[in-house]
């Protein structure tokens, strides 16, 4: 009998990248993919967390998504490899069978392997981004110097590693949009998520600050001190805006026995309204309220006196706690545009470029 045993699963970078995509296809009409629950039978439950600690499963999966594609029906198993060769032992014989026999009635299987160590993702965005400046500019030919940020977390690990990254081919040739650009990458330089928000405001800045970069998958905390970020204080939380969505999401199940829309969930969060019974407006804003409570433990965490400290918000989710969080505290800021840390990765890039051309 396969059991497990667990303080609660966590899905992995690829399955939360397939359930996105999942719900995007879904919002525009696209398709209708599911993931396909695998049948279990509790054997401990946390009575305090709700959650099953310990169960055996009834039946071996078979594929990890199923649904719909314009009128097609699809299947796919999802596997993430960390070496450039995929163990075919990986795929199981009953998986197999029901992929055949399910191809058999006219529909499509497949595998999608997400090969880790080699995740283009990143570089393939910035050459896109990059064309996007070249074309708002008129041009297809351009020396480039990259201005990115990571965050604080990971900063001072992965900061050569992602310049490395980056800058692996000096002279890029490559097609966007059916445009042809030819890019040589200068040098590239790194900055830590947060501090880039704040850039401006250092110059009116004294003592100790503490920046909170609030993003769809983490909370970025920074200490400043005397304008200078300090790294052996700050940290990233993996509890970003989506998993308020997703606890608001998980408690409607639980209450009101349906889903709401992503959409309806980043009204509530924006204007504080939408075309929903009141019920479920109350049930967002809740749990919305005790999110923005957990943004406060992770700062209370970090040895910072939320009513003393000077404490910036920053990120999509500085407009959440603002609205939300129930606070008015003169030591308490805002920053709201969700460009801040990019303009901010400009502004340090734009003073670097104006003392290398003046040395």
């Amino acid at each position: 009998m396969a059991t497990w045993n667990s303080r609660g699963l966590r899905g992995s970078t690829l399955e939360e990248f397939i359930n996105l995509s999942n719900e995007k296809y879904l919002e525009h009409g696209l398709a209708l993919i599911q993931k396909v629950p695998t049948p279990i039978t509790p054997i401990k439950i946390d009575k305090d967390n709700h959650h099953i600690t310990l169960a055996y499963f009834d039946q071996k999966s078979t594929v990890d998504y199923i649904g719909a594609v314009q009128g097609i029906p699809v299947c796919f198993d999802a596997k993430e490899c960390h070496t450039d060769t995929f163990p075919l032992q990986n795929i199981h014989a009953h998986q197999v069978q029901f992929m055949e026999r399910f191809e058999a009635q006219q529909g499509v299987a497949f595998l999608l392997i997400f090969y880790s160590h080699r995740n283009e993702n990143y570089y393939l965005l910035t050459l896109a981004a990059v064309a996007k400046e070249l074309k708002a500019r008129g041009m297809k030919n351009a020396k480039v110097v990259l201005a990115v940020g990571l965050p604080i977390g990971r900063f001072g690990a992965e900061k050569k590693d992602f310049i490395n990254y980056l800058s692996k081919n000096r002279m890029v040739r490559f097609r966007y949009e059916k445009t042809q650009y030819l890019i040589m990458i200068e040098k590239v330089l790194v900055y830590p998520q947060c501090y880039g928000a704040v850039v401006d405001r250092l110059p009116q800045m004294a003592g100790q600050e503490f920046v909170v970069d609030i993003g769809s998958w983490t909370v970025d905390t920074l200490k400043i001190i005397d304008r200078a970020p300090d790294e052996s204080s700050s940290g990233s939380d993996p509890n970003g805006i989506i998993t308020c969505m997703r606890k608001i999401d998980e408690v409607c199940v639980r209450r009101m026995n349906t889903k709401i829309d992503e959409f309806m969930i980043r009204e509530v969060m924006v204007k504080g309204d939408a075309n929903l019974d009141q019920e479920y407006i109350d049930i967002i804003k809740k749990q919305i309220e005790k999110y923005t409570k957990s943004i406060f433990r992770i700062i209370v965490e970090n040895g910072v006196n939320v009513k003393t400290t000077p404490i910036t918000f920053v990120g999509g989710g500085a407009g959440l706690m603002k609205k939300y969080a129930g606070l008015n505290q003169r030591n308490i800021s805002y920053i709201e545009d969700v460009r801040a840390n990019a303009i901010g990765y400009e502004t340090m890039a734009t003073l670097y470029l104006g003392k290398r051309r003046t040395a």
